[in-house]
């Protein structure tokens, strides 16, 4: 966890670039539809955050977000107070941070991808798998990247997968055969 945010907020993203020349930045996010007008970002300069675990000094820049939409993979974001590409390019890199708060309300047995992280994955036979370390989605179905084995478990109920958000545990009973495949 980042040592430097605040526990009511939750990183969201990075900025990985800009858009155009008037100071538009292109944000990397698992969850693109969290971003619009009005919304309050906490940005943790490159300099200070080069990974997700790394510590952040308390130091930070609030930003307001003015627009945003979705391009390609990655949401393009006009913020407050940065007016030309020079200005944007000296976010690049940038960790985004929010408060939880901020954060629209999720469905029932639904869960975001930064809630996931770090937590244990235990399955019933072959007991636990390791850590979640990342979320991909797939057409399918998402993959819980696991472990130093970096093993890919699937999340499907098929699997009798359930998720304890107060005892960061994900219990699932996988299929005979499938610790050959790790």
């Amino acid at each position: 966890m980042l040592t430097g945010i605040q526990p009511a907020e939750v990183v969201v993203g990075r900025i990985v670039g800009t858009f155009g020349t008037r100071g538009e930045v292109k944000i990397a996010a698992a969850d693109t539809d969290i971003f619009r007008p009005g919304m309050r970002l906490r940005l943790h300069s490159h300099s200070e955050a080069t990974a997700s675990e790394a510590e952040l000094p308390p130091e930070t820049r609030s930003a307001v977000i003015e627009s945003a939409r979705l391009h390609k993979n990655v949401v393009v974001a006009r913020l407050q107070g940065v007016d030309d590409a020079s200005q944007a390019a000296a976010l690049r890199g940038a960790a985004v941070s929010v408060s939880r708060d901020a954060l629209p309300a999720l469905e029932a047995a639904t869960f975001r991808e930064i809630d996931l992280v770090g937590m244990q994955v235990i399955d019933e036979r072959l007991g636990s798998l390791g850590a979640v370390r990342e979320v991909l989605a797939y057409p399918a179905c998402h993959m819980l990247v696991v472990g130093s084995a970096r093993t890919l478990v699937p999340m499907l109920s098929a699997y009798g997968m359930t998720v304890d958000a107060q005892a960061r545990e994900i219990r699932t009973t996988l299929p005979e055969g499938f610790e050959e495949l790790r």
